[in-house]
């Protein structure tokens, strides 16, 4: 079986359900992580099924229908992108994905959004694979790279809050694919690279925004080829409700087991740590 993009799963709080990385996350995003995290204990009924929906205005609940209309189901979640790649241009837009995830969420589905980010160093815009940018001139304050990198920021968190004040629960999927050297944002292993752009949006995004709708969802792509090892690039699990996967190749035995090894380790270490600081 081909398998494009898929998610392996794994929840951080499962020794804890409610135990979110934001203390301050609603009742409906702690029900949100419940859900995921009994899905293990569930008996056959282990696996949601899920349809991205296409970029920016771009997006649309066409591929829903006709899988609706051949099963009889509807995805139990959808996934959403802030990228507007129309006209020729790359850009963040909220309103139509904000659209689709307040219907989509209103029926009982799930949601999760992403977004193929803008380089915030390239004044020209664009430049999605950019590569050797400098990440510390988005964290240095008066730089011209970190004030546009904020611009970039409060459009996102804008559309978020909308989706608060909607009652829409996000499974928030930043900076995806981290430990791969094909966004602008990836490749950069170590405390200072990649991680610390998610510790500086997660900072915001709570502290500053009070995003409690969003489960926190940290993202890699599986280890090999210009993907290099996930631990390297692991913001820890205070800023992490959920570890993804994205695998695009073949799912071979051996894959599996090497996937969930590597995922284990991970979480092994993130469920030890969100132990010892609440005991």
């Amino acid at each position: 079986m081909l398998v494009s993009a898929a998610w392996v799963l794994v929840l951080l709080g499962q020794t804890s359900p409610t135990a979110t990385a934001n203390p301050a996350a609603n009742a409906q995003a702690r029900r949100v992580l419940d859900y995921l995290t009994q899905l293990p204990s569930s008996g056959e009924k282990r696996i949601l099924s899920g349809q991205f929906t296409d970029y920016g205005p771009a997006a649309n609940l066409a591929l829903c229908d006709q899988a609706f209309k051949q099963t009889g189901h509807w995805p139990a979640m959808i996934g959403l992108d802030y990228a507007d790649y129309s006209e020729g241009q790359h850009r963040l837009e909220t309103a139509t994905v904000n659209r689709l995830a307040i219907e989509y969420a209103r029926q009982g589905g799930l949601v999760t959004i992403s977004a193929h980010l803008p380089n915030p160093a390239n004044p020209r815009g664009g430049g999605l694979r950019d590569k050797g940018v400098d990440l510390d001139t988005l964290l240095q304050e008066g730089h011209e790279n970190h004030r546009r990198w904020m611009e970039e920021l409060d459009i996102l968190a804008n559309g978020l809050n909308e989706l608060k004040e909607a009652g829409v629960v996000v499974l928030w999927r930043p900076f995806h694919e981290m430990n791969g050297n094909w966004f602008w944002w990836g490749g950069r292993p170590g405390e200072h690279g990649s991680a610390a752009l998610y510790r500086q949006l997660y900072d915001r995004f709570v502290q500053v925004e009070h995003l409690n709708n969003l489960v926190w969802v940290w993202n890699v792509n599986s280890p090999g080829g210009n993907a290099g090892p996930i631990d390297a690039f692991y913001p820890g699990a205070e800023r992490a409700d959920v570890v993804t996967m994205d695998i695009y190749s073949h799912l071979l035995p051996n894959m599996q087991s090497e996937v969930a090894a590597t995922v284990d380790g991970v979480m092994r270490a993130a469920i030890n740590k969100r132990t010892d600081d609440v005991g």
